[in-house]
């Protein structure tokens, strides 16, 4: 297996690690927010498209954060060999990690609010909203931390 075939496995890996975490975080936080409820609101300070906004915000930071940080270990460690020119700041990780939740949390707030408006009712009922949001998290949770450690590890 060649350096660069370990890189992009190890990204793929804590992909999956990401998707099943903010995946299972966005279904807890859905089911507390809206439990009890047969119907959501789409739109208003209570709405499903609002709730958007901090779990994309989380998932973003989380999604980026966490899996950079430990892979700057792991390279510095000399636990995952291949990366190259690996001397990112823990401060610019921290950064970029800001950076990456907001527009995680404009890109999640965005496509809630573009499936809602497609589907055209005021309302979703809680099962499908515990769906569209857990899968959104796992989704959403995936890219940023993909795009993440491409970012770190130079390997795009």
């Amino acid at each position: 297996m060649t350096l660069d075939a370990t890189l992009r496995r190890h990204v793929a890996r804590e992909a999956v690690v990401s998707a099943l975490i903010n995946g299972a975080l966005s279904l807890g936080f859905t089911f507390l927010a809206f439990s009890g409820m047969r119907e959501i609101q789409m739109w208003g300070a209570s709405g499903l498209v609002v709730d958007s906004v901090p779990q994309g915000f989380m998932t973003g930071l989380m999604g980026a954060l966490v899996p950079s940080l430990l892979t700057r270990r792991a390279v510095l460690s000399g636990r995952l060999h291949g990366a190259t020119a690996f001397a990112t700041p823990a401060r610019h990780i921290v950064v970029a990690a800001i950076l990456s939740a907001l527009l995680a949390a404009a890109l999640l707030t965005g496509v809630v609010a573009a499936i809602l408006a497609i589907e055209g009712s005021p309302v979703i009922g809680f099962g499908s909203a515990l769906v569209l949001k857990t899968a959104l998290g796992a989704a959403l949770g995936a890219l940023v931390t993909t795009i993440a450690l491409n970012r770190l590890l130079r390997t795009r």
